[in-house]
């Protein structure tokens, strides 16, 4: 067989695969298989499925409209302190160590409000020209192959920092002594709710469902 004739028969091929993929065909066995991945919530765990997403994204909602009432806070101590060093000569010893510790709080605490709100970087430059079919394939392997297993070593990897922390009842080194394991145990409170609207966004992918907004599904 010439080269180009093996080229066009390959080319050929690949067509019809990712076109088999992308329908889920049954006649074809891994586009029967990813129908039967994309396609999972129809049946009868469709609706549990939806009731642990209403769940996950109820819970990282509470948390971050709650969590977002703290930047006010530090952005208070911030003005406070500035305007007794600016006005009166008079700055405070502990407002740059207390707003550091609500800014790290904050920062930490909104990666899953973030992610139920696809607020994080996404390079997408690519894959937005794919079809929807290609798009959630894509997806699923992403979270697979780099988000679960990154999530996972946070939390297990900041619980142990958070319970080492606590049983040294670790303080600051600044000019006021301020307890650091309060802030540590927030990192794995928000390793977990990171882990958990991961598998949320996954069970949206595959039941193809968008809930960005604040409405129920």
């Amino acid at each position: 067989m010439h080269k180009g004739t093996t080229v066009a028969v390959g080319a050929r091929l690949g067509r019809s695969v990712c076109t088999d993929l992308e329908a889920g065909r049954p006649d074809h066995p891994m586009g029967a298989h990813v129908a039967r991945m994309l396609h999972a919530g129809e049946g009868k765990h469709g609706s549990y499925m939806h009731s642990v997403i209403r769940v996950i994204d109820a819970l990282n909602e509470f948390v971050g409209r709650i969590v977002a009432v703290v930047a006010i806070v530090f952005a208070s101590i911030i003005i406070y302190d500035v305007i007794l060093r600016y006005a009166f000569n008079e700055p405070t010893r502990w407002a740059f160590d207390v707003s550091k510790q609500f800014f790290g709080f904050y920062f930490v605490m909104l990666g899953g409000y973030a992610l139920r709100h696809k607020a994080h970087v996404r390079v997408d430059i690519v894959t937005e020209n794919f079809s929807r079919g290609w798009q959630r394939i894509i997806d699923l392997l992403g979270y697979a192959v780099f988000y679960f297993p990154f999530t996972y070593m946070f939390t297990v990897l900041s619980w142990d920092f958070a319970m080492t922390s606590l049983g040294q009842r670790e303080v600051t080194y600044g000019a006021i002594q301020m307890p650091v394991y309060p802030l540590k145990i927030s990192m794995a409170v928000a390793a977990g709710l990171l882990l958990l609207q991961g598998i949320c966004e996954v069970l949206k992918i595959i039941l193809d469902v968008d809930t960005t907004s604040e409405e129920a599904i």
